[in-house]
């Protein structure tokens, strides 16, 4: 019962942050910043990894 509720409340809460973050960020703009950033982040893997291999 109560993970039902749980449930229900996280959808209400995640369809309520998506009308948000849709009507601030239009989706071309966000996979943009998405995929820059997931870029940035194996950059910065690859440079850790190339230090502490040495």
């Amino acid at each position: 019962m109560s993970d039902n509720n749980n449930g229900g409340h996280t959808k209400l809460l995640c369809s309520k942050y998506d009308s948000t973050r849709h009507s601030a960020i239009p989706p071309k703009a966000f996979m943009h910043v998405l995929i820059h950033a997931m870029l940035q982040h194996t950059l910065l893997q690859k440079i850790s990894n190339h230090y502490t291999h040495e």
